[in-house]
Parts: structure tokens; sequence; C-alpha cells
């Protein structure tokens, strides 16, 4: 169920699924670090985006479709501690989700994760990009550099909703 609150479309989070905002900035300017981002969604009663299957990754793929929006990667919440390099072939094993989901669904693009300086995770959004060995830059993984200024992505579930105080007035 959708309600709209100053120009924004907002959906109530209920125990059956999740609801999703996509901080999508055209302005490259306003996009923000992964710990920014993090912190923008902590704020909200959110945290970014886990996700826990294929079937949560295409609704998230038909979202950021809707939206339309031009060349621009989002940060998801999964990552991987510094200094985890140790081994390399181990590194993919190393990745989790800073919301504390269990679920071990991946969707790296061809090679990734690279495994180096890179701990923080984005998901490719680039339509103007020519295809790789990988296909299309398009909603697949990749692991970036966490200071990088990116679009976001931001889940909020049951669990995280804050309960509303007394005196808050409902639509």
């Amino acid at each position: 169920e959708f309600f709209e609150v100053r120009g924004q479309r907002v959906c109530r989070v209920d125990r059956a699924r999740p609801c999703y905002k996509l901080a999508y900035f055209s302005d490259p300017g306003r996009r923000l670090s992964f710990l920014e981002a993090k912190l923008a969604c902590r704020r909200d009663g959110g945290e970014l985006l886990s996700v826990e299957s294929p079937a949560e990754q295409r609704i998230i793929e038909q979202l950021v479709r809707e939206l339309r929006p031009s060349d621009g990667d989002f940060w998801i919440g999964l990552r991987r501690n510094h200094g985890d390099t140790e081994n390399v072939d181990d590194c993919p094993s190393q990745y989790y989700w800073t919301d504390g989901s269990p679920a071990s669904f991946r969707n790296w693009h061809l090679d990734e994760p690279s495994c180096g300086y890179e701990v923080c995770v984005v998901m490719y959004h680039q339509p103007s990009a020519p295809p790789g060995l990988g296909g299309l830059y398009m909603f697949q993984w990749n692991d970036d550099n966490c200071d990088t200024k990116n679009n976001f992505i931001c889940k909020y579930t049951a669990e995280m909703a804050p309960e509303p105080s007394p005196n808050t007035a409902h639509p």
C-alpha cells in the first residue's frame, strides 16, 4: 500500500514484505559515500539494502527500471572488513550484510569481487556503458571504494520500523 508524502511515493511496512527507498540523484554532487548512505538509511529507520533472494533482486531491478535513472551505481548493504585480503581465494565468503541478514544470495558481475582495497558493494546501473565480458553493467554487483559517491537503496522491514508515538497522526 502506497501513499504520498511531500511528493514522494511511500509504502507502508508490513510483516509480509519490506519497503524500499531508491535514493537516486541526477546531480552526482549529491551522491553519498557508503557510510553516509548507511547513516541516511538508519536516520529513516531502515538499513542499506540486503538482497535475500533472486526474487528480491528482480523486485529491485524492476523498481530501478520504473525510476528510469541515467548512469549511476547504487550502494547496497554488503561489505567486508578492511584487511581481509590475506586469502584472496576466500575473499567472496568474507562479505556480510550490514543489517545482519544471514542471506547468502550474491549477484556478482563477472570477475567480481576483485578483493583488493575495495570492500563496499554497489549494484551496477550504467545503461550507457558498452557491455563488458560479463554483459551489460546493469544490476550485477561490484566491490567499490567505500568513499566513492553513489546513489543508494534503503530497505525497511517490520522489525526495523519504529513504533509510532501516541501523538503521531496517521494519514
